[in-house]
């Protein structure tokens, strides 16, 4: 099968950032955003560990909308790749909208979104260019998986959930592109979670120790099929055969280097119901093996081209009612099989990784590329008008 190429990424829209929000819009007023605030420590500078590995940092999972601001800050300050950034709304192909970029749990958005005075009209006042004309160019990032499985999104109303107009035709970003109730959330994508590495690694040149590797615990998400992994891992009694770490909890541990030496990394159904083990499986060239549809229904701008041919789909209901052997069903993947997947993934992962500088591959500039043909679209069909900003 071949592989279907992402949108060109050669050229790429101009982005304008809105700057010099009030302090009623950003939970973080006065923090400086630099490469350690955004995307967290040099993996060499934590604790004991060292490691090689120079594009891996322990980066907070909900750095999304962060990494985004910082990023199109970092081509304002250098004036670098000036094609795909503009301080002149009149010449903006899509704004970015940067409030309330702290990483914080779904409490904390809550309280925001609850809290403040007035919100939607704060927001609809603060951006000068938002207007029934501009609304389908503005991008609104969530660093959340607001939309999935939970209400997490219902607080913030009328900016994100259930909007008003203009707010309806925005475009959102988060980590779930779905929706329980898909006409509340309108134009949402779904975008990977920030990984450990924020670049292309080196090919692995030598044998992988571990055949499969499930990182995470088994008391959230799809609990019966993550009790069933760690249970058929730990029937082995063989790490080589599978090895199962329910004691990672943060982007900072060094045991996520495991997944480099690993042929599968185990991936079901987590909160989203995507979760940052996929990225950082990605990321170090283990072969994801999901097990549900909605799993599969993947990022689109940064894997929906090459997914066939770079991950593994178990049945979920065959999986849990013990019909499937994990180590079997992968362990016997003729050798041809193996090697393309092998070579997909580690060809296309810088597709999933953000960088901490401009990379016109990255999944940072291939969703700005996904989210500028859907608002070209939305203007095509009247949604929106295509220039103006009267």
């Amino acid at each position: 099968e071949q592989l279907h190429p992402p949108a060109d990424v050669t050229k790429c829209p101009k982005v304008f950032l809105y700057q010099n929000l009030s302090t009623s819009l950003r939970d973080d007023p006065n923090k400086l955003l630099s490469i350690e605030t955004v995307f967290g420590e040099d993996f060499s500078r934590i604790g004991s560990f060292r490691t090689s590995c120079t594009v891996c940092r322990g980066t907070h999972h909900h750095s999304l909308a962060r990494i985004v601001e910082y990023r199109l800050r970092l081509q304002q300050q250098t004036s670098s790749h000036a094609e795909c950034f503009t301080s002149d709304p009149n010449q903006a192909d899509l704004f970015f909208v940067p409030i309330f970029t702290q990483p914080k749990k779904t409490h904390k958005w809550h309280s925001i979104c609850n809290n403040t005075p007035h919100l939607v009209d704060k927001i609809r006042n603060e951006l000068l260019y938002f207007n029934s004309s501009t609304a389908c160019k503005h991008i609104f990032a969530v660093s959340k998986s607001f939309g999935s499985f939970s209400s997490a999104g219902t607080a913030c109303k009328g900016w994100w959930y259930d909007p008003v107009p203009p707010f309806d035709t925005a475009l959102r970003v988060g980590y779930s592109g779905f929706s329980l109730k898909p006409d509340a959330l309108p134009n949402l994508f779904s975008v990977p979670y920030p990984s450990t590495v924020h670049g292309k690694l080196e090919p692995y040149n030598r044998e992988k120790e571990y055949l499969m590797l499930f990182t995470g615990q088994d008391n959230h998400g799809d609990t019966e099929v993550r009790r069933t992994i760690v249970s058929q891992c730990r029937g082995y009694q063989n790490a080589s055969k599978c090895h199962a770490l329910t004691s990672i909890t943060h982007s900072g541990d060094p045991r996520l280097f495991q997944k480099q030496n690993t042929v599968f990394c185990l991936e079901p159904v987590g909160d989203s119901p995507w979760r940052k083990s996929i990225s950082d499986s990605i990321g170090f060239h283990c072969i994801p093996v999901f097990f549900s549809e909605r799993t599969d229904d993947v990022p689109p701008f940064s894997m929906s081209h090459w997914k066939k041919q770079g991950r593994v789909l178990v049945p979920r209901q065959a999986f849990v009612e013990g019909k499937i052997d994990l180590y079997r069903l992968l362990s016997s993947i003729p050798d041809q099989l193996l090697r393309i997947l092998q070579e997909t993934v580690e060809t296309y992962s810088h597709q999933y990784l953000y960088n901490t500088k401009h990379d016109p591959g990255d999944a940072l500039s291939l969703m700005f590329v996904g989210l500028w043909n859907h608002s070209l679209t939305m203007q095509q069909n009247g949604v929106c008008l295509a220039s103006n900003l009267e």
